[in-house]
């Protein structure tokens, strides 16, 4: 598909517009951009007015994770909008688990999810600050996993503790 060909295409589909592009996933109509995060327009309400703004989708595919304040800024921003939060592909490492706190979230059994406390890049983090943004990060994740966090993958060295998707699902996560 030629360039202008699918720049229309993704607008079409970024505006949640009928037209059939190649290229695009059939069932929904957006690009698969591969990792990150994907914006998807979710179902209509049954009742929905005209006016009203369908609840986004979010899909989270192979995301390393990030710094942590953009990260938990992102969740509260998920969990007030109400959307819905899909981990899938292979991993979720890093601050990327914390999306697991943004209510309407579920996750693929066969997703790999690494999760280790906070740290700065450079230099040293005091107990305090450890413990401070420990209880941050544990406060976003469901209870059965928040326990188990603060208790273990907090300490977590260079190499993290990791669970499946099937694992979390087990903790009460609900399956995608």
């Amino acid at each position: 598909m030629s360039r202008p060909s699918r720049l229309r295409c993704l607008l079409a589909s970024l505006l949640c517009l009928s037209v059939p592009c190649p290229g695009l996933q059939a069932a929904d109509q957006t690009p698969d951009f591969g990792p990150a995060l994907v914006l998807r327009r979710g179902p209509e309400p049954p009742a929905a007015s005209a006016s009203a703004a369908p609840d986004p989708r979010v899909v989270v595919r192979d995301d390393a994770g990030g710094p942590l304040r953009p990260r938990l800024r992102q969740v509260q921003r998920l969990r007030a909008q109400g959307a819905r939060v899909e981990l899938r592909g292979r991993f979720c490492n890093s601050a990327c688990t914390l999306l697991l706190g943004a209510g309407n979230v579920c996750v693929s059994s066969q997703t790999q999810f690494g999760f280790h406390g906070p740290h700065y890049l450079a230099g040293t983090m005091s107990a305090d600050r450890f413990d401070h943004w420990s209880t941050r990060m544990a406060e976003t994740y469901p209870p059965p996993l928040r326990g188990w966090f603060l208790s273990r993958a907090r300490f977590a060295g260079p190499v993290p503790l990791t669970l499946t998707g099937a694992e979390l699902i087990a903790m009460g996560v609900a399956p995608c």
